[in-house]
């Protein structure tokens, strides 16, 4: 594969490989499932809009509209270009989103942060989190987040996990 001059476009293929190879293989720190089991399906059926967000060049609500006026059914967009957003302000960050969000009318969908400095996800050694390439904006359906919750909860794939980490899953 020839590597593209544009950054964007590099950054783009990395959140694809975080996807594949990180958030896609069975792990046995979460009960022989994938880290994330929706998103190499979502991104195999071209269902998940998977770009960048600059603040300096537009608002998240002007992202949220290109995302919603899409063929996408979720999206991840790598934030760029903005201050650090240290481990201890990812929970706030992707409130003051949600909350930003359903102000403007997008009340159907959900937002969950990523940040590769975040060691409340790791379990048994393994921080699936620490991989991304950047600071990652999942965007999602609720009702999809909702049958997605249901469909795992009744496995073992939050077995391994710490309570400090299931409180902040909030399951």
């Amino acid at each position: 594969m020839i590597e593209s001059k544009c950054p964007y476009t590099n950054l783009k293929n990395k959140m694809k490989g975080y996807i594949n190879f990180i958030l896609r293989p069975k792990r046995e720190e979460f009960g022989g499932m994938p880290v994330c089991p929706f998103a190499g399906p979502e991104l195999d059926q071209d269902k998940l809009m998977i770009d960048i967000f600059d603040p300096d060049n537009e608002s998240f609500i002007e992202k949220m509209q290109q995302f919603v006026d899409s063929k996408y059914n979720s999206a991840l967009f790598a934030q760029i270009n903005s201050e650090y957003i240290p481990e201890t302000d990812t929970r706030k960050y992707q409130s003051f989103l949600n909350k930003l969000i359903k102000q403007n009318g997008y009340t159907e969908h959900k937002i969950i942060c990523m940040n590769p400095d975040d060691t409340i996800t790791q379990i048994d050694g393994f921080n699936p989190r620490q991989f991304a390439p950047a600071f990652l904006i999942n965007v999602a359906n609720k009702k999809e987040l909702g049958k997605a919750h249901r469909t795992v909860m009744n496995t073992s794939y939050f077995d391994r996990m710490s309570d400090a980490y299931k409180k902040y899953l909030k399951v």
